[in-house]
């Protein structure tokens, strides 16, 4: 036995012995009943501090960002030490999966799948399969995408983490891009095909004077929201969490430019009252989004 295994089994002998009987447990369902989750055969306890020595292997040999994440006192449920964990420092042990979050903020979250060791086998005991297994997994993991999207976009609207520029399909009405109406006078730029978000072919830290909205139902329902829009980032973070399909009609002045900026239910994004340099400016930004 290494040193290591020999550090860790001075800590969490009592409970650790206590999962490796639950586990042992898991391991007398149908294979047909848990699926990829079954834990194989049953071990000895000198078997299963042998895996355990070889998670405990393979978390020191992971990046930090991973070290930081899993502990040396979860116990792998599988052989394969990637689907799910007991975790000793909790009395309840429970029954754990990591689930990463691969949009910044990046980082590991932990996915509870049974609030105790106990709990699950009962469950199985009463007819729980892995298809119902894999539905509370992923269930766990839309839970984690919702709330770190919601912080995501917190921190964008504040300014706290960089936004991502608007695409052609954000621009564009299923995507289609589509010329600057030809104008003799460049004071107004007319956009047609456009949706809302076109108001992000300004820079994003633009300032901005809401002077109205149109949405297809329940505006008052946004209403907070738009007192706190000074920035075009503002509104491009509200379209892109609530869907810009909701919003039919907009008007902004832009202090900057000294411009109004409509959005009209017909699809179309005018600017009025700007430079020939800015309407080029405009142009300049749709070729960067054909290419992108």
């Amino acid at each position: 036995m290494s040193q290591n295994a020999e550090s860790f089994l001075s800590i969490w002998l009592v409970p650790f012995r206590q999962v490796h009987e639950g586990i042992n447990l898991l391991s007398g369902f149908r294979t047909s009943q848990l699926g990829r989750f079954h834990p194989g055969e049953e071990l000895t306890f000198e078997q299963r501090i042998a895996r355990q020595e070889g998670w405990l292997n393979h978390i020191a040999g992971l990046e930090e960002i991973d070290q930081d994440f899993f502990k040396p006192y979860w116990v792998p449920i599988q052989e394969n030490f990637c689907q799910w964990f007991v975790d000793l420092s909790d009395p309840n042990f429970p029954v754990i999966a990591g689930y990463y979050f691969d949009i910044k903020p990046m980082g590991w979250y932990r996915n509870v799948i049974s609030p105790s060791l106990s709990d699950l086998i009962q469950l199985l005991e009463k007819g729980t399969t892995g298809y119902d297994l894999v539905d509370k997994q992923m269930f766990g993991e839309l839970d984690i995408c919702v709330a770190q999207t919601t912080i995501r976009n917190e921190m964008m609207f504040n300014g706290d983490l960089p936004m991502p520029p608007v695409t052609l399909a954000e621009v564009f009405v299923d995507g289609r891009f589509t010329v600057p109406l030809t104008q003799t006078d460049l004071s107004t730029f007319i956009l047609p095909n456009a949706q809302p978000q076109a108001i992000g072919l300004f820079p994003p830290e633009t300032d901005i004077i809401l002077n109205s909205v149109q949405c297809d139902y329940h505006t008052e329902t946004y209403a907070e929201s738009f007192k706190k829009i000074t920035k075009i980032r503002h509104f491009i973070v509200l379209l892109r969490e609530q869907g810009q399909d909701h919003f039919l009609e907009f008007q902004f002045d832009l202090a900057d430019w000294k411009t109004t900026v409509n959005q009209t239910e017909d699809n179309e994004f005018i600017v009025v009252g700007i430079s020939e340099n800015d309407w080029r400016m405009l142009t300049a930004r749709l070729d960067e989004l054909v290419t992108q």
